[in-house]
C-alpha cells in the first residue's frame, strides 16, 4: 500500500484551490509537514498500521487547511513569510521544533557515538513520541545543513561541491545550530524542497524501526565483542548466541519488527539504498581525482580512505578472481577485507572526525549486512 491524501470532497478541493500558487504551495507544505510532526508527537506512538497512518495524514491535511484560511483571514503572517511557531510537548516541557531537531543534529552527528546510537539517545531523551523527527520536512541534498557555520563554508566552497549532488554535500560542517537564513538560503538555492507529509511519515516510520533493528543488532554483537570476537565476526551471520545463529536472531527480530509496525518495509530499503550507491560510487571515483575536492580536509580523507579500499578490493580479487564484481561486499570470502574497510574507516574518523557523518550515511553503506548472507 502506498500512504498519501485523496482529496474526496468539494470543500477540500476548493480550499487548496485557494492556495493553488507556487509560493503559497510551498507554504503549505512547510505547514503541513509542522503540522504532522504536531499531531503526531502527541499521539501515543508511532502509527502501527497503514489505516492508522493514514488517518495521521487526513487530520493533518483538515488541520493544514483550516490553518492557512485563519491565517489569510485574520493576516497573522505578512505576504512573504509565515511567522508560525510549532511547540511541542516532549517530556515535562514545551520545545519548538527546532529546538528539537537541532538535538537530533547534535546527537547523530557527534564523532564520538555512532549514528544508530545517537538516534537512541536522542529517543532517550525526547521519548518514542518523537519518532517523526527522525525524517527531515525537507529533501535536502545528502549532507547539507540549515546551519550558519555550514552557510558560511558552503558560501566559500560549495561551487565545488555542488558537481557531486549525491555525496559532496557532507565536505561540509555537520555540526552547529539551526539558523533560519541559513534554511531560508538552502531554499532559495533550490538545497530543499518541501516534503510531502506521505513521504516524510513513511521515511520517519522506517527510520524509527532501523532503529530499533539496529539496536538490538549493536546489543548482540557488544556481546559477542566482549566474548573476543571481531565487530565483523560477531555480526557474522553463523555467528551463535545461546544456541541461535546471528542471522536467525536477526530474522526473528526483523519479523517481530515487521509484525509491529506494517508500515516497515526492509527489504525496500535495501534496493533504494543499491540504486543510491551506484550513482554515489561514481561521484566519489570522480571526487577522488577532483584536486579542489582533495584539498579540503574531509575530501582529503575520502581520498585516504578510498585509495586503500580500492587497492585492497584489487589485491583480494588478483587473489581471488571469485570475488569480483562486487562480489565481496557481501560473500564470505570478504569478511576480512570488509574487516578491514572498517577498521580503516576508524583510523580516518580518529584524525578528523568529521569524516564520521561521510562513513556512517554513505561508506558504510556499501556492505551488505553480514546477517543477511546465505551461509
Amino acid at each position: 500500500k502506498k500512504l498519501g491524501i485523496n482529496s474526496s470532497t468539494d470543500l477540500v478541493n476548493n480550499i487548496q484551490q485557494i492556495f493553488a500558487t507556487d509560493r503559497n504551495d510551498i507554504m503549505r507544505s512547510t505547514a503541513a509537514n509542522a503540522i504532522l510532526s504536531n499531531i503526531a508527537d502527541q499521539r501515543n506512538g508511532a502509527p502501527l498500521n497503514y489505516e492508522e497512518a493514514q488517518k495521521l495524514l487526513e487530520d493533518t491535511s483538515i488541520k493544514t487547511d483550516l490553518l492557512l484560511i485563519w491565517k489569510s483571514l485574520f493576516k497573522v503572517v505578512s505576504p512573504a513569510a509565515s511567522i508560525t511557531k510549532y511547540y511541542e510537548k516532549l517530556g515535562p516541557e514545551y520545545k519548538t521544533q527546532g529546538q528539537v531537531l537541532n538535538d537530533l543534529r547534535e546527537m547523530t552527528n557527534d564523532p564520538n557515538v555512532p549514528y544508530s546510537q545517537g538516534i537512541k539517545n536522542f529517543l532517550t531523551k525526547h521519548g518514542d513520541n518523537a519518532w517523526i523527527y527522525l525524517s527531515g520536512s525537507s529533501s535536502t541534498n545528502p549532507g547539507f545543513q540549515p546551519t550558519e557555520e555550514y552557510s558560511k563554508w558552503y558560501r566559500s566552497d560549495g561551487a565545488a561541491v555542488d558537481k557531486y549532488p549525491n555525496v559532496g554535500g557532507f565536505l561540509g560542517p555537520q555540526m552547529g545550530i539551526f539558523s533560519p537564513s541559513a534554511w531560508t538560503d538552502m531554499r532559495a538555492a533550490g538545497k530543499n524542497k518541501p516534503k510531502p507529509t506521505a513521504q516524510k511519515l513513511e521515511d520517519s516510520l522506517n527510520n524509527y524501526c532501523w532503529n530499533l533493528y539496529d539496536n538490538y543488532k549493536n546489543t548482540i554483537v557488544q556481546s559477542g565483542v566482549a566474548q573476543g570476537l571481531t565487530p565483523a565476526q560477531a555480526a557474522k551471520g553463523s555467528t551463535t548466541y545461546g544456541g541461535f545463529k546471528f542471522s536467525d536472531l536477526m530474522k526473528a527480530k526483523s519479523d517481530e519488527i515487521k509484525n509491529q509496525y506494517a508500515v516497515w518495509s526492509p527489504l525496500a530499503t535495501f534496493g533504494e539504498n543499491e540504486r543510491k550507491w551506484i550513482n554515489q560510487k561514481i561521484e566519489i571515483n570522480r571526487m577522488v581525482k577532483d584536486k579542489k575536492i582533495v584539498s579540503l580536509p574531509v575530501g582529503e580523507s575520502l581520498k585516504e580512505y578510498w585509495d586503500y579500499r580500492n587497492t585492497s578490493v584489487n589485491a583480494l580479487v588478483n587473489y581471488d578472481p571469485s570475488t569480483a564484481n562486487d562480489s565481496w561486499r557481501n560473500g564470505s570470502k570478504g569478511l576480512g577485507l570488509r574487516e578491514a574497510l572498517t577498521m580503516k574507516a576508524q583510523e580516518v574518523i580518529s584524525k578528523n572526525p568529521d569524516f564520521k557523518p561521510l562513513w556512517e550515511r554513505i561508506l558504510s553503506k556499501e556492505f551488505t549486512p553480514l546477517e543477511l548472507e546465505t551461509p
